[in-house]
């Protein structure tokens, strides 16, 4: 018995005697608690940081809006370059 469930407390089990598991076993029916080692609290913690990246890049978004690129007056654009991953570029001229 012993060999197959390993947290029985072997005392108990022969003489009934302290507590059945040999860990303290977390009360189920606790009222929920979170506590700093769970997975549960690290998801927490985790889910706030990503939220406050978000609202920092719709920041500064809305900071990109207020002052967008602008090309000046009177001007053609005049070539555009593409580079790609495997160290090449296509060069087009709009001509």
């Amino acid at each position: 018995i012993l060999t197959k469930f390993s947290t029985l407390n072997s005392e108990w089990l022969l003489f009934g005697r302290g507590e059945m598991y040999k860990v303290k076993q977390p009360n189920l029916f606790a009222p929920n608690e979170i506590k700093e080692e769970t997975p549960a609290k690290a998801f927490i913690e985790k889910k706030k940081q990503v939220d406050e990246e978000i609202a920092a890049v719709k920041k500064q978004n809305e900071r990109n809006k207020m002052f967008p690129l602008q090309s000046p007056k009177n001007t053609n654009i005049e070539r555009v370059v593409i580079f790609y991953s495997n160290q090449t570029f296509v060069d087009y001229n709009p001509s």
